[in-house]
């Protein structure tokens, strides 16, 4: 590990204990009358409890320390190796061999100098072993190497200015900081790096670091994968927000929010949940998977468990519920999607609400419609306008257009009925309303070819009514006393003028009696045209 211009105000642990370098110039020891310079120390150097402590100089001068071909090491006495009186020590110019703890710092010295001052540089490796502690800069040319390395209670700035700083080798050291972190090279933890320049505010816990994943100057905790220059996202969870350009972004999971690129203030929660999202923004995606496949969007939300996993992108899109919209490889806008599998299919299709497990099930290419009940409008593809609430509401139709089926099991009288309003299903005997009559449309403007009807009396005795008992054959009324028509009877007279009988579905005929209204008033005036002909006889 390079470093340059550290300051550590803290202690610097090496195999466990602290490291002093508390004073180097205290420590020696010497009564001799010259020690012109230290230039090579072929040895180790070594800290120890008081350099200056223990220099006892009668000496006129010590010029310089100039070779040290031993060791450089604490020992109780310094100058009992140095052969030199002197008055003053000036400085220690170099040391060109290993800097060491040894058991004997003056024993191998045998130059006679006017002054030892400083230690200017080192020029080889650092080999700590003891317990130091460093109050001012620590300038390294070399490398540091120690087994565990722990740099605690670090309040000022570490600065990294080049190169690759390597923690461990075989497995991850832990490293407190309580500063900032600032470097121009790369940190690598095991062979994978994350490389810190650009980004503020970012958070990432777990997972494996990428090659020039995480970029900041501001504070941040970082230990999964951010790309450059991203700021303020939050990732937690293996590869989450893997290869993240953006900004505001949160990823939690495994590979969550993992392709995005330039989208920002995206929140993706779960497994490989928008995994494949690459610039859209203010999505929110949670669940295993939600959303897996989305690769644009904006404002959509999936929540539950592959929600709209195959959806590739549109805007303003919300389904919730496990596998809501899960198969369909939509591209649609503005739906809304509330139930497990609801519009499980739907692809185009706009502006579509689904209310309740498996509505709107098979839609594809449905717009505008709305499906509120288990079930509702569950065979609907391509149908639009389309409003069925009830459970099974609509259930039966698939193509048709502009229908309102209002109730359980209500259904259209086939699967293609357009412009059809049904209310209840076919165990409804009363219609009830605080008025009784419905009204219409019958303005003249809006009408033309007017003549006067010709269906009278001669249809009227054509028809045949009756009493009867009901025996649906789907065993829904049985015994049911009533009276009317036969649908068979009126299709004998029908035509497109009457249109009596609804044929739409040759398994289920349907008569409508108010058609019949127009045609018992005539009737009546033809009945008062003959008496008023049989009074004035």
């Amino acid at each position: 590990m390079i470093i340059y211009d550290a300051d550590i105000t803290g202690s610097l642990k090496v195999n466990g204990s602290d490291f002093n370098l508390t004073s180097i110039s205290s420590s020696i020891v010497t009564n001799s009358s010259s020690i012109a310079s230290l230039e090579l120390v072929s040895g180790s150097y070594a800290n120890s409890a008081s350099f200056a402590s223990d220099i006892s100089t009668n000496s006129a001068s010590i010029a310089s320390l100039e070779k040290v071909s031993g060791s450089y090491a604490n020992s109780a006495s310094f100058a009992s190796s140095i052969s030199a009186n002197s008055s003053s020590i000036g400085s220690l110019n170099s040391v060109s061999g290993s800097y060491a703890n040894s058991a004997s710092f003056a024993s191998n010295i045998s130059t006679n100098s006017a002054s030892i001052g400083s230690l200017n540089a080192v020029s080889s490796s650092y080999l700590l072993n003891t317990t130091d502690t460093l109050t001012g800069d620590l300038t390294v040319t070399g490398n540091i190497i120690a087994t565990t390395l722990n740099v605690q209670d670090v309040t000022a700035s570490v600065v990294y200015s080049s190169g690759s700083n390597i923690f461990g080798s075989s497995s991850i050291d832990t490293q407190q900081f309580t500063g900032s972190i600032l470097t121009s090279g790369s940190i690598e933890v095991n062979g994978d790096k994350f490389t810190v320049s650009g980004a503020t505010g970012n958070t990432v816990v777990g997972g494996t670091l990428n090659s020039g994943a995480i970029t900041s100057t501001g504070a941040g905790t970082f230990a999964g994968d951010v790309e450059t220059d991203a700021g303020g996202q939050t990732a937690v969870g293996y590869q989450a927000l893997y290869t993240s350009n953006g900004n505001g972004n949160v990823g939690m999971g495994q590979q969550a929010g993992y392709s995005i690129s330039t989208g920002t203030f995206n929140i993706v929660i779960g497994h490989e949940c928008g995994y494949g999202l690459t610039g859209g923004n203010n999505n929110v995606l949670i669940g295993d998977r939600a959303g897996r496949v989305l690769a644009s969007g904006v404002d959509n939300v999936f929540i539950g468990t592959q929600a709209a996993y195959n959806r590739t992108g549109g805007n303003e899109n919300t389904f919730v519920g496990e596998k809501a919209n899960g198969i369909g490889i939509g591209t649609g806008n503005n739906n809304t999607g509330l139930g497990r599998f609801v519009g499980y299919k739907l692809t185009s299709g706009t502006k579509n609400t689904f209310i309740g497990h498996q509505s709107g099930l098979e839609a594809t290419t449905a717009d505008n419609s709305t499906f509120v009940g288990k079930n509702a409008g569950s065979l609907v593809t391509t149908g639009d306008n389309n409003t069925f609430i009830g459970e099974e509401a609509g259930s039966n139709v698939t193509i048709g257009d502009n229908n309102v089926c209002l109730g359980k099991d209500s259904a259209t009288p086939s699967n293609s009925s357009t412009n059809t309003i049904v209310l209840g299903n076919s165990l409804i005997q009363s219609l009830q309303c605080q008025v009784q009559n419905i009204s219409g449309l019958s303005d003249e403007r809006d009408k033309t070819n007017i003549k006067n009807s010709e269906y009278g009396l001669d249809l009227i005795n054509s028809l045949r009514p009756v009493t009867f008992e009901w025996n649906q054959r789907d065993g829904k009324k049985i015994g049911k006393k009533d009276l009317g028509f036969i649908a068979q009877d009126l299709q004998k007279i029908d035509d497109k003028h009457l249109s009596l009988v609804n044929d739409e579905n040759p398994e289920k005929l349907l008569a409508s009696y108010g058609r019949l209204i127009p045609v018992l008033v005539k009737s009546i005036q033809e009945l008062k045209a003959e008496i008023e002909i049989l009074k004035n006889k």
